[in-house]
């Protein structure tokens, strides 16, 4: 969903290049509900959304007309207004899921658009996901690291995985605490914790589904390691920390090119093509220490320095009598 957007903004900017200012005209927009049953079909309510973007270029979606699917689940949207500055899309709730269409326009002097809605079928076999691209950001703080983690899943197939009884297993570092779930697109997206394993589950519909979740590493005198294991193939591994923040060294990943992410930049490592189960070895330095470590050293000083003043102390009361005795 994060990049419907994007690719809105691209496709609106596209068509204003592209296409003449011209009267705002009306076209037909027909299609048929695939893959439901009869029953679930019949009567779906199928809508029909303009998007434009606003003085800030972001998109925003307005319904144009919503129609009922027929017995066989044909609709028909009549009389739709066409604007060449805009980019169109189809949706429907059909049991119990939501089912889109790609974004679309009407070309020039064409007044007939047939888009047809598929349902993906549900399957339990995750074999086909994997991560179009894993990405690790590190934020350091006073004897810790924060880590946040993104995963985009990739669904290459035309059908919804089912992953409530086999979920996504995630196995966290060694030293993982504070988990914070921020961002879960899977419908029906439920997690829990069973030691280092971080057990995600729900629906993964077909194309790309994001997950975010962040965790605390504490250090060790301004060092931390971590270890990422990924239940199926990475596309890209991408790690990221606030430039001149940290030090990172690992044999998988090769410095590159910073980058800048909402007016901060970035010192960047990547790597292409993890294998699966295929451990990934990071080691950060540069972690500002806690404040008690510094006073360890200076508490051991002086407690070297009073135990030195004790004994001289005593040294010198058992030396006192015979000093005494002596000039007798």
């Amino acid at each position: 969903m994060g990049g419907l957007p994007l690719l809105l903004a691209a496709a609106g900017m596209l068509v204003w290049a592209t296409s003449p200012a011209r009267a705002e005209s009306t076209a037909r927009v027909v299609g048929r509900i695939i893959g439901a049953a009869p029953k679930d079909a019949a009567g779906a309510k199928v809508v029909l959304v303009r998007f434009k973007l606003d003085p800030q270029g972001v998109p925003q979606g307005v319904p144009v007309q919503t129609q009922a699917a027929d017995a066989q689940g044909h609709y028909e949207f009549k009389q739709v207004p066409v604007d060449p500055q805009a980019v169109y899309k189809l949706g429907a709730a059909i049991s119990g899921q939501v089912v889109s269409s790609d974004p679309f326009t009407f070309p020039e002097g064409k007044r007939l658009v047939q888009l047809d809605l598929r349902v993906p079928g549900l399957v339990s076999d995750p074999a086909g996901l994997h991560f179009t691209q894993a990405l690790v950001a590190l934020e350091p703080a006073v004897g810790a690291v924060w880590v946040t983690q993104v995963l985009h899943v990739g669904n290459p197939t035309a059908n919804v995985i089912d992953v409530a009884n086999a979920p996504l297993e995630l196995i966290l570092p060694a030293g993982a605490s504070d988990l914070q779930m921020v961002r879960e697109d899977q419908e029906g997206a439920q997690h829990t914790l069973l030691g280092p394993k971080l057990l995600i589950y729900g629906r993964i519909h077909p194309g790309a589904t994001t997950i975010v979740f962040r965790y605390r590493l504490g250090a060790a005198l301004g060092t931390v390691q971590a270890d990422m294991r990924y239940p199926y193939p990475v596309d890209e591994l991408l790690v990221l920390a606030p430039q001149g923040s940290l030090k990172l060294a690992s044999e998988q990943l090769s410095p590159d090119q910073p980058r800048q992410l909402e007016g901060t930049r970035y010192d960047s490592w990547s790597g292409q093509k993890v294998q699966a189960e295929h451990p990934v070895v990071l080691r950060a330095r540069g972690i500002p220490l806690r404040q008690e470590l510094f006073l360890i050293p200076l508490l051991g000083f002086f407690a070297l320095m009073a135990g030195v003043v004790a004994w001289f102390v005593l040294w010198r009361m058992h030396q006192a009598p015979d000093a005494g005795s002596a000039r007798a």
